[in-house]
């Protein structure tokens, strides 16, 4: 390959030559084959988008950076997320009952409490914890921050805690 625009062809005969090797890469970081295959489909997806401002002499380097640094953030994002879980499990601990009638009670009253709160919250804790997307996308749904993701979700926990207790 040289500097300029990858062809179709030199972008084929990079995918066959560096494929296995970028998907080990990505295995020996995150330990599962389904995610490693979609992140090696995800940096040749960019590779292909960006095929006309890439420097094809880095090539190589960019596809193992990229693939490397991909993993690192999934780490991180799939590390958040088991440390919320964590938190999400210990507040829900309070609401837990043995009996099974004051449990479904106690689950008619948090559904209540849920419709009363404002339409923007009840969109972040269904898109949340009923669709299981990250906070991220939320944020991006909704056009606001991370952290206002992260506010509303204390607060409607706060907002439980006090009306349930």
């Amino acid at each position: 390959m040289s500097q300029g625009i990858l062809t179709k062809r030199d972008f084929e005969k990079l995918y066959n030559e560096k494929y296995m090797q970028l998907y080990y890469l990505a295995y020996d970081y995150v330990s599962d084959m389904e995610t490693s295959r979609d992140i090696v489909s995800d940096v040749f997806a960019k590779v292909w988008k960006a095929r006309e401002r890439l420097d094809t002499d880095m090539l190589h380097s960019y596809l193992f950076v990229s693939v490397r640094n991909a993993c690192i953030d999934y780490l991180k994002k799939r590390s958040q997320r088991s440390a919320f879980e964590k938190e999400f499990a210990c507040r829900l601990e309070d609401f837990v009952v043995d009996d099974w009638e004051a449990r479904d009670d106690r689950i008619r009253q948090i559904q209540d409490e849920l419709k009363k709160m404002p339409e923007r919250t009840q969109i972040v804790l269904k898109e949340r914890f009923y669709n299981d997307r990250s906070n991220q996308d939320v944020a991006e749904q909704l056009g606001i921050s991370e952290a206002g993701i992260k506010k509303m979700i204390t607060r409607a926990f706060c907002q439980l805690r006090g009306k349930l207790k």
